[in-house]
């Protein structure tokens, strides 16, 4: 098991965000713009998305059930079974998630052999000062890509 805290800062104006992870004492940091999310999206298609019925409530939000199918970054076929709010707009960066009736609050995604599971614990809506969007000295910069393969490895063994 890994485990991780991740941090999400999005600019809903500038569609840009800065997502900041520790898993287990490496700091990454990952820059996104409308820009890149386009390019992304054009890689990997439209997600399917099937609406179930299944509800919970998730850092005081009622969701509710989808699973969503998507191309991964390695080109396989991945799924994700998501819980999202409609009371909350859809402004995440996640490509995978276009098209999602409202914000994903909870994610499991099954790729490559592994699976991953997010779960939102508080959520905050405030503005932001413009420094937040600044990556820590102690954070690397990356892509999501490059994490992806970086963590690849480490389970493997060689990193």
């Amino acid at each position: 098991v890994l485990l991780s805290k991740t941090t999400t800062i999005y600019n809903s104006k500038t569609q840009t965000s800065v997502v900041l992870m520790d898993m287990m004492g490496h700091k990454y940091a990952i820059k996104s713009t409308a820009e890149n999310r386009k390019k992304e999206a054009e890689k990997s298609g439209t997600p399917k998305i099937e609406y179930l019925s299944e509800t919970k409530e998730i850092a005081g939000y009622k969701c509710k059930k989808a699973r969503i199918t998507f191309k991964a970054a390695d080109g396989q076929d991945a799924d994700m079974n998501v819980y999202y709010s409609e009371e909350l707009p859809n402004v995440t960066d996640m490509q995978m998630a276009d098209g999602l009736k409202g914000m994903a609050l909870e994610y499991t995604i099954n790729t490559g052999g592994m699976k991953i599971a997010f779960t939102a614990k508080k959520i905050n809506k405030e503005s932001v000062a413009d420094t937040q969007f600044d990556v820590p000295a102690d954070y690397k910069e990356t892509t999501q890509e490059d994490l992806q393969k970086e963590m690849m490895k480490a389970m493997q063994g060689q990193h």
